[in-house]
């Protein structure tokens, strides 16, 4: 389940950090100046740094949070769904997408303390806002659609066909004695060979004779 859980929290990471930097901030492009790429939408970031390597930056430094919301999601739903159903799929995706949205504001916080971020011309509630209601979208989407192509990331693999035999014995199973008397040659060929036979090895007059079978009773 680790894995799984890895791998869409890669995605979810960089398709969300995307659209947060080039589709949320409409004006970013025109604010990569002196003072960052968030003065479009009211936050100015005091670094000259380029829109690639800011989107880049916030999605790495976000990807460890990506993560462990996925896992949490993932953990409380299997408490109530173990089978990988339509609902267990729909509950994954709309605790992950929750889970996601509150844990953006706390993460956008702390970008703003760690990178001296200050929002300018909107209230910091309408941008932690903003960027709680994009996270929450995405996140849904890319986790249902991950859902639906395949399954919960705690769904157990399908046991092989050579697990179902004997393990760790190193013997396989013998055939029933039923299972094989079941043909008609089989049958013919255990009576004749249980059959008793004539002992002709022994000195025999000249009368005698070894035929088979040997005769029964009073000629």
């Amino acid at each position: 389940m680790i894995w799984r859980v890895v791998a869409l929290g890669v995605v979810e990471n960089y398709v969300t950090g995307w659209v947060l930097h080039y589709v949320y901030l409409p004006d970013q492009h025109v604010a990569a100046g002196a003072v960052g790429l968030h003065e479009g939408h009211g936050a100015r970031e005091h670094h000259e740094l380029s829109p690639l390597l800011h989107f880049l930056r916030d999605s790495t430094l976000a990807l460890p949070v990506t993560i462990a919301v996925l896992l949490i999601a993932a953990l409380a739903v299997r408490a109530f769904w173990r089978a990988d159903t339509a609902r267990a799929r729909i509950a994954y995706a709309v605790a992950a997408a929750l889970v996601a949205g509150v844990a953006s504001v706390p993460e956008v916080l702390a970008h703003g303390w760690l990178f001296d971020e200050q929002v300018a011309g909107v209230s910091l509630a309408s941008h932690l806002t903003g960027v709680a209601l994009v996270t929450i979208r995405y996140t849904f989407a890319l986790t249902l659609i991950a859902a639906v192509l395949f399954g919960v990331p705690w769904r157990a693999s399908r046991a092989s066909p050579s697990s179902s035999g004997a393990t760790g014995s190193g013997c396989s199973t013998a055939r029933p004695l039923t299972a094989s008397m079941s043909s008609p040659w089989a049958r013919a060929t255990l009576s004749t060979s249980s059959a008793p036979t004539a002992d002709c090895s022994r000195p025999r007059s000249p009368s005698a004779s070894c035929r088979w079978p040997p005769p029964s009773g009073p000629r």
